[in-house]
């Protein structure tokens, strides 16, 4: 447990680190409420959240910040909040991008009902791309569930294009079949009918590939997600690259409108 003396209005502890490495500076100043109080409840919520481990890493920021003296009134309101309901014994940690059952550790491990799944590195960990990528392993999550299969980085990750895709297309109605002509192969929703996407058989590696989907405004070529649309032409190495880039597109646009199509 932290350690922490007194000084007068203001309170400096010595910093130490826990058992992962991180290091608190207990030091409150006046924040227009009592700082001695203040740094009370942060100890009080250390010490209930096993040294700060059990709060997500943005609450654990935040108390750091209530107790260097650096939270505005707002940010005070939320740490008492946080203080009450870790006193109450009825904390949970906000689930990471607030998609239910998953959790980020301080260490960027990512959990799905306490089985770690991915990992996520703090610089990427909150952008739009992770936003989308957690939303698709939350999907593959819940389909292994539905399945009566064991959650698993392993089965999530490693093993889910070869061993589980085409049963999670399957349940949706999703396929690889090939166009009239036979020059591609397409990746089609049968009802209401889509193509996700269009691979030229034969093309070269240089080449690129397209998808057309009804629900969508527009008609472009592969490309990545963006908060309005799909944009910017993906050039692919080869076929089996341009059918990855078209299931993964699949993936993405199912779990971001979150229901069966």
């Amino acid at each position: 447990m932290r350690e922490v003396r007194h000084n007068g209005n203001v309170q400096t502890g010595k910093p130490r680190k826990n058992g992962k490495g991180r290091t608190m500076h207990i030091k409150a100043t006046d924040h227009g409420r009592d700082a001695s109080s203040l740094t009370e409840m942060a100890i009080a919520i250390i010490k209930a959240t096993n040294d700060g481990n059990d709060l997500s890493p943005g609450h654990l920021a935040l108390v750091q910040d209530v107790v260097n003296g650096r939270a505005g009134e707002k940010a005070i309101a939320v740490f008492e909040a946080i203080h009450e309901s870790v006193c109450a014994g009825k904390y949970q940690a906000p689930w990471f991008h607030a998609i239910k059952n998953l959790i980020r550790d301080h260490e960027g491990c990512v959990y799905w009902k306490h089985v770690a799944v991915e990992h996520y590195d703090a610089r990427h960990a909150y952008t739009d791309k992770s936003r989308n990528d957690a939303r698709v392993l939350a999907q593959r999550c819940r389909f292994l569930e539905s399945e009566g299969q064991l959650v698993s980085l392993r089965a999530a990750i490693l093993l889910w294009e070869e061993q589980y895709l085409p049963s999670f297309f399957a349940s949706h109605d999703i396929g690889w079949t090939t166009d009239g002509s036979g020059g591609s192969i397409i990746l089609v929703r049968k009802k209401p009918e889509a193509v996700f996407g269009r691979v030229r058989k034969g093309g070269n590696a240089e080449g690129y590939t397209s998808f057309d989907l009804t629900n969508s405004p527009t008609k472009v070529k592969l490309s990545h997600r963006t908060d309005t649309a799909f944009r910017a032409q993906v050039e692919v190495k080869s076929e089996a690259d341009a059918v990855r880039k078209i299931e993964r597109f699949a993936e993405e646009w199912i779990a971001t409108h979150n229901r069966s199509i």
